[in-house]
Formats: C-alpha cells, structure tokens, sequence
C-alpha cells in the first residue's frame, strides 16, 4: 500500500516555456537542450511527480558537477497543458539556463506518451495509473498485489533504459553515472548491478528497493536516507549500509539524514531555510560522490 508521504507535496506549475527541442533518442521523444560535446553524463530517474520546478533546481545544482545530465523521467509529472512532452515549463526554463550557463547537454525523455499521472483524477489513482505505466514488469503487482506471475523486476527497466544509454554512448558518453529519488531509486539499484550500463550510481529516499538488490550492487554506489521516511525507514536503510560494508570491494556511502522525510531532495519548500539546507547538502553529496567516481 502506498503512503501518503510517496505522493505528497506535488509541483506547482508555471506558465513559461523552454528554449529547446524535442528530438527522438532511443526511442523516446526527448526535450534536448545545451552544449552536445558533453561526454560525462548522469542519468537522472525522479520521483512519482517527474520533472518539475523543484526536480530542474536539483538539476541546477547538479550544473555545477561540469558534466552533462540526463533526465530520464521514470515517473510522471503534475498538470501539465498541451506540451509536446510532459515536462514542467518553467522547470525546462530552469534546464535551459543551466545549460546555457554550464555548456552541458541535458535530456529529458518523455516516458508516458503525453499521459503523465494527475494526482487530482480520482477515477485514476495511482495504482490504477501504474497499471498503464509500471516503469518495471511486477512493479504494480507488488503495489496493487495482484496474484500473477511477473517476470524478474529489472527486464523492463532494462529494456526501457539500455536502448537510451546505446544511444547515448554512441553520442561519445565516457562515462555515465545513475541517481534516482523515490520511484526512480529502484531503477538506478537494477543499474548498479552491471559495470556496462552505468559507472557509479546514487540512491536518494529509495523507494521498493531490497536488500539483495543491494547485494548485487557492482558499482560505487551512495545512497541518502531520511529519519522520517516511513516508506524506506531508517532501520532499511542501516540494513542496505549492513550489506555494501561486507563488500568492501566496492565503494560506498549511506547516510540517514536527520529531521527530514521522504522526498526531501526534490520537493522542499523553497522558502524554508532549514529545508533548502538540506536538499543542498544532499545534492552537494551527490555532486561530491560522481566527481569521485566519474572525473
């Protein structure tokens, strides 16, 4: 059963509008904007609300990394009018700027075919939503828990995310790194097992990520829990850092940040001081770890 806290604090949407194009990359229709002779590249996989102001201040942040970052949306995004992807204005306002600012490339691939989830449609909740857009085969059985078999979770994630990173690397990419929030955390975990799809990866309030997919981990791999994360508490979070310190061979970095709840990264009140305080210092972590494992 989802929590409250997992779809809680949606985006605000604004009206302004990108300077970019949308072009096709591994067969996604993807808003493209900034310098292309990047070739560090992060993948970026959000939360339930996808791409929004808040996620696009993440990415600003992350500008200051050098490297370019792709935005791979593996969850929805909130209200949007009739954009050709649904990616929030201002927010690819803010993308641009950080492009134009950093000289980074910066993608950002439409994942549900102009049919991103509205937290206000009552007759589609979410669970009913994900039945259309389960970002992984089983992913809404063990939501909804429907008796059937699935087959293994990573297999469509795969098959989703390895023609995008082809495509990417066939574009120069040297190296890529993975960092999801949320939804997205699952996502990056079935990553980090193969050395060939990313380098190093970070794991940001985790959602439906276990023990074993940790233990599979091959990469460098971070990740930053929350006190007052009742999806993925604190006691799972000690129990991920119990697994990556039996394997001292790859390196890691967990960390239970105090006082803060689930999605504290990406939607915080950007008019509380102790909240921007700690959405930076994660974000400055994150900066820290693919400058240590990617340059």
């Amino acid at each position: 059963m989802l929590g409250k806290e997992y779809h809680s604090n949606p985006p605000i949407q604004d009206g302004s509008s990108g300077v970019g194009n949308v072009t096709n990359i591994g067969g996604l229709n993807t808003y493209v904007t900034g310098s292309p002779q990047a070739i560090l590249l992060l993948i970026l996989l959000s939360d339930v609300f996808g791409i929004h102001s808040n996620f696009f201040v993440t990415l600003n942040a992350y500008s200051r990394f050098g490297v370019s970052v792709v935005c791979f949306a593996f969850a929805v995004t909130y209200h949007l009018s009739a954009a050709h992807i649904h990616v929030a204005r201002n927010s690819l306002k803010i993308a641009d700027k950080f492009a134009a600012k950093g000289g980074y490339r910066v993608y950002c691939p439409d994942m549900f075919n102009d049919d991103p989830f509205d937290s206000e449609n009552e007759q589609r909740p979410l669970p009913v939503w994900l039945e259309d857009h389960e970002p992984m085969f089983g992913f809404c059985n063990f939501i909804i828990i429907v008796a059937t078999v699935s087959p293994t979770s990573e297999e469509k994630g795969f098959e989703i995310i390895k023609p995008f990173i082809e495509a990417l690397k066939s574009e120069g990419a040297s190296s890529i790194g993975a960092v999801g929030f949320c939804w997205g955390g699952k996502t990056v975990s079935d990553l980090s097992k193969s050395k060939l799809l990313v380098q190093t990866s970070v794991l940001l309030h985790p959602a439906y990520v276990k023990k074993d997919d940790i233990s599979a981990v091959e990469v460098p791999i971070a990740i930053l829990g929350a006190q007052n994360d009742t999806f993925t508490p604190p006691n799972i979070i000690k129990q991920f850092k119990r697994v990556l310190d039996a394997k001292p061979e790859i390196d890691s970095y967990v960390i239970i940040f105090p006082n803060v709840a689930h999605g504290w990264t990406v939607r915080y009140d950007t008019e509380d001081p102790k909240a921007v305080k700690a959405a930076e210092k994660a974000h400055q972590i994150t900066l820290d770890w693919f400058d240590k494992h990617l340059k």
